[in-house]
């Protein structure tokens, strides 16, 4: 391309409110499709200590003022049709929109007026998965709760058909996408699938990084050292984690350590699950973290931990990462569902704590797991961030890549 071309990103939230999955992938993306030479703004939330606009890593950021922080609003929705509208002379250039969920429905109503502009949609669930997860399970308030799906469902009908591509971010989301009742608005072709991809510079093999951060961790060179990186929500199994490091840190005579990296509404519970189960001294819940600390105390560990009750899109980015960093995994029989190779885990029944304990001692006396220098990244083909960012390119701007 002879000269850059403007993308507009609108997403209800990014690392900066939330270390969740979708706001790291957006960020991840958006940075990526800045170093591929486009001109990315994004339009969020507003962010508590942050300017309304600002720039960082050469994304342009625009907030909502007054939007609730990472949360949908009609004020949100509003805020980006009337940002659109109002730049006129600077939307003019936009070449395409992509929509992180439903961030961009305020401006479907605008794709009569510039039919130019392409929009994306990124989807990273849809209703129709999470209506089914509320009714698979025990519990009248999931179900009750299910209300409010329904009616984002009646919503999400509407929108699909107004996109030019609908991107699913992994196999399940496809699926829903492809089968009933969302057919009935999405065209076969309209519909395509990118895998989440990887920052393969951050997460990576590095057998110095993982000296410094034993030692910075306090971790002994015969100590096993697994880690469990989550946001801590029930349904990402951290109790279950914590009941299973339990039984194998008994096998292991103090000689094992578990640090926890995240934070969310299980955070009180798992702490005092943790204090009542496991030795004192073996327990680290460090809470969120940047990801090139994430990356560096992978490097430092010996195991990686995630006992997830639930797929919901595909391989999940903290499996990834671990993968990208050539940790052994111990891991869900949900998550293992949708294994690819050259990833290889221990799956186990995350409710079966002696099982999770016995998977934890493979993976940790299996040759070589221990030694850094004979880590190799287990990343799927085609997962780098890189690769990823150029489909996404191929898609907003297609026919004009350099």
């Amino acid at each position: 391309m002879s000269e850059k071309r403007r993308i507009l990103i609108v997403s209800r939230s990014l690392p900066f409110h939330a270390a969740g999955g979708m706001e790291h992938v957006a960020w991840d993306l958006s940075r990526a499709l800045v170093r591929a030479g486009l001109d990315v703004t994004v339009l969020t939330t507003s962010i508590p200590g942050r300017p309304n606009t600002f720039s960082e890593d050469g994304v342009g950021v625009v907030t909502a003022p007054g939007a609730t922080p990472g949360r949908y609003s009609r004020s949100f929705w509003d805020f980006t049709r009337d940002w659109f509208r109002r730049s006129s002379g600077e939307s003019a250039d936009v070449a395409a929109v992509l929509s992180v969920s439903a961030g961009a429905y305020g401006l479907l109503g605008e794709r009569a007026h510039r039919p130019d502009v392409r929009f994306l949609m990124q989807a990273h669930g849809t209703s129709v998965g999470d209506i089914q997860a509320r009714w698979s399970g025990p519990g009248i308030r999931k179900r009750i709760a299910s209300v409010r799906n329904v009616a984002w469902l009646s919503r999400d009908l509407r929108a699909y058909g107004r996109f030019d591509t609908i991107v699913a971010v992994g196999p399940r989301v496809e699926a829903q996408l492809r089968g009933w009742p969302l057919r009935r608005v999405t065209r076969d072709a309209q519909v395509t699938r990118v895998d989440n991809g990887i920052d393969t510079d951050l997460f990576r093999p590095d057998a110095e990084a993982r000296q410094r951060a034993r030692e910075d961790l306090g971790w002994k060179a015969d100590e096993v050292g697994v880690i469990a990186v989550s946001r801590l929500h029930v349904l990402k199994g951290v109790r279950e984690a914590v009941r299973g490091f339990a039984r194998f840190a008994n096998s292991r005579h103090g000689k094992a350590r578990l640090l926890v990296v995240g934070d969310g509404p299980e955070r009180g519970a798992l702490e005092v699950e943790a204090r009542r189960m496991l030795p004192a001294g073996s327990f680290t819940l460090l809470g969120e973290a940047r990801r090139r600390d994430v990356a560096r105390l992978l490097n430092a560990s010996d195991v990686f931990l995630f006992t997830g009750l639930r797929s919901e899109v595909g391989l999940p980015l903290n499996v990834l990462e671990a993968a990208a960093s050539g940790l052994p995994l111990v891991l869900s029989e949900a998550i293992c569902r949708d294994l690819e190779p050259p990833v290889k885990a221990e799956c186990v029944s995350p409710h079966n704590a002696s099982a999770v304990a016995a998977a934890l001692g493979r993976a940790a006396d299996a040759p070589g797991s221990r030694s850094p220098e004979t880590r190799v990244s287990r990343l799927p083909a085609g997962r780098t961030l890189s690769e990823v960012a150029a489909r996404y390119e191929e898609l907003l701007l297609p026919g004009e890549r350099s």
